[in-house]
């Protein structure tokens, strides 16, 4: 989910809930570092965590896994990091 989007598709309607969902660019997301600590650069992966992103293990990697490139650094527990959405 985004707080902040430069384009929105489709209609607002009053009085209903909407989700914005990011599909490119840079997002702060939910990360959980129980693969190791989250460096800048880091390939990241959906965790078992719901809503938190992990470090990808490069050896298990596989296409359509990836979610995106760590832009900051989570060294223990969760956190709230910059990633570039990479989906693909």
């Amino acid at each position: 989910c985004v707080d902040f989007s430069a384009i929105e598709l489709g209609e607002k309607k009053v009085g209903t809930d909407h989700a914005l969902v990011a599909l490119l660019g840079v997002v702060m997301m939910h990360v959980d570092s129980v693969e190791g600590s989250i460096h800048p650069g880091d390939l990241l992966v959906s965790g078992l965590t719901a809503g938190h992103a992990v470090k990808a293990d490069l050896n298990k990697i596989k296409a359509g896994m990836l979610v995106g490139k760590a832009l900051g650094e989570c060294k223990k527990d969760r956190g709230i990091i910059p990633v570039i959405l990479t989906l693909g």
